[in-house]
């Protein structure tokens, strides 16, 4: 069986590495999102590592980016595009190598960004306005305790969550801390993720997870 590509030689590999970091540092005036799309084809053909060059370079183009300043925070994550879009990306990048279509390839990358990007805008919309129906919730419930919106901020970036991070993280008392998961599981918030266990137990903000989610049944390990 003959491979569909042959990465370069340890050599030429080193040699290749060395310019794309040159590539990388140069200041030359190139549309950043044109720059990092040359950026992630050269470095997948290059394929230094015998696991993981697909992860590697989806997360060179997030980490790049934010190098750049081009994102404030790694939120821009191309995987789940690449992977829905598996065949036609191997055919622009194999296009590429063959026949030199950067045209092609860049304009297949600005796509996915495009489409990533409106996606992204959508999930901070979904999350946006799930904090606010649980909130206006609580404050309807439980107007006089402004601990259940202070544990309500603290899901969202700590989604799975346990009585003693809540005693840590909001300075209130063990006590506190298991009212107030009571009272969110009571309302839906939060799920026991293992009823049957009795000490330790760690609860999942699972509407807010399940936006973050939202494709990742199509992300691969490659």
């Amino acid at each position: 069986m003959e491979a569909t590509f042959v990465p370069p030689t340890v050599p030429d590999m080193f040699t290749a590495l060395n310019d794309l970091e040159a590539f990388l540092y140069d200041e030359r005036f190139l549309p950043p999102l044109i720059k990092i799309a040359l950026i992630h084809a050269q470095f997948e053909t290059i394929h230094p590592f015998l696991d993981g060059n697909g992860r590697m370079g989806r997360l060179l183009i997030t980490f790049w980016l934010c190098q750049q300043q081009i994102l404030t925070q790694p939120l821009l994550y191309l995987s789940y595009y690449f992977k829905f879009h598996k065949l036609e990306y191997y055919d622009r990048l194999m296009a590429i190598r063959l026949k030199g279509d950067w045209e092609g390839w860049i304009k297949f990358f600005l796509k996915g960004i495009s489409h990533v990007a409106d996606e992204s805008v959508k999930m901070s919309r979904a999350i946006f306005n799930l904090k606010k129906v649980i909130s206006d919730k609580l404050n309807d419930r439980y107007p006089n305790n402004n601990n259940y919106q202070r544990l309500l901020t603290l899901l969202f970036s700590e989604p799975v969550i346990s009585r003693v991070q809540i005693t840590e993280r909001l300075g209130v008392a063990n006590e506190t801390a298991g009212a107030l998961l009571r009272g969110l599981e009571g309302m839906e918030v939060i799920y026991d993720m293992d009823p049957e266990r009795e000490r330790n137990k760690r609860y999942i903000f699972k509407d807010y997870i399940d936006i973050l989610q939202t494709g990742t049944e199509l992300a691969d390990n490659n």
